[in-house]
């Protein structure tokens, strides 16, 4: 993975990233001047039933921390290594985050996304399926395989350059949701990379899955892993596309399919638990970074 994730960065994107934390800033930075002129304790109760107050209506979204970076695969069988890796360093990022901030946001959650790859499905006659596809090393933690069976590891490799695999195919599972909408069942197949009519990769939907708890803030923060959304061909022509699971492990022997791959990540934040004493150090902790003013 390019770069290191310390707690500054990660906070100067999330905020150039996603607008709701301007909101948040600026929630924290109201309160900060509603306890500068008021009478100390009873004002800080206000304070801080007001923050967790506006807190809470920001949602899950608006006052997590997130960011996006790219995922860079050097070894293909280091990829258990990789992703613990990953997991250490997001997780020493929160430990490195200052007080009181650290106290409110929670463990770090991740996935990994390719760019959508167009696809030929080999039934029916839809001319093309997209596939993002997507690695967590906990999915089964949050899903549910309601048919057919979880991916198996694909074995092969996407180098074609080294000759034709023999692997088979590449297993994926799809949500239900989008299956329905596709007319998408388990054991479907859809071919990338064609030439000539015969693909270079063809994956397999080995099964279709459900959340285990659809209220989980994991599916708000990937809005896109349930439903169908719409992709572009390179001539501007739309066409479907799903968010497919693949087995952690697959990822990789694909390490030219997720050359492009984003990692994004996210901190919970709590909405209680704040004090309203602590309102201007929150608000100097979140704050973007000021760039230097410029010599005239």
């Amino acid at each position: 993975m390019s770069g290191r994730w310390g707690a500054e960065r990660l906070v100067s994107r999330r905020m150039r990233v996603a607008p709701s934390a301007s909101i948040l800033v600026g929630v924290i930075t109201l309160l900060t001047v509603v306890m500068a002129a008021a009478v100390p304790r009873l004002i800080e109760r206000q304070a801080t039933a007001e923050l967790t107050s506006q807190l809470q209506q920001i949602g899950p979204l608006g006052r997590s921390l997130q960011g996006a970076g790219n995922f860079t695969i050097f070894e293909p069988d280091t990829i258990s290594a990789l992703y613990d890796e990953v997991q250490a360093n997001f997780e020493r990022t929160r430990e490195n985050l200052p007080q009181p901030l650290r106290h409110l946001i929670g463990p770090p959650g991740w996935i990994v996304q390719t760019t959508t790859v167009q696809g030929v499905p080999q039934q029916g006659t839809r001319p093309f399926v997209g596939l993002q596809l997507t690695a967590d090393p906990k999915y089964l933690s949050r899903v549910e395989i309601v048919q057919g069976a979880a991916p198996a590891t694909w074995t092969g490799n996407d180098d074609f350059s080294l000759g034709p695999t023999s692997a088979g195919p590449v297993d994926v599972v799809v949500s239900k949701v989008a299956a329905a909408q596709l007319h998408l069942e388990v054991g479907d197949r859809i071919g990338a990379d064609v030439v000539g009519g015969v693909p270079e990769l063809v994956f397999r939907i080995s099964g279709l899955f459900a959340p285990r708890d659809p209220s989980d803030d994991y599916w708000k923060h990937n809005g896109s892993l349930l439903p169908v959304t719409t992709a572009l061909a390179q001539y501007g022509v739309a066409y479907p596309s799903v968010a497919a699971f693949v087995a952690p492990l697959s990822v990789g022997r694909l390490s030219n399919t997720f050359g492009a791959a984003q990692l994004s990540v996210w901190y919970p934040m709590s909405a209680t638990g704040a004090d309203g004493a602590d309102a201007a150090l929150l608000d100097r902790q979140l704050a973007r970074p000021r760039r230097p003013a410029r010599r005239r």
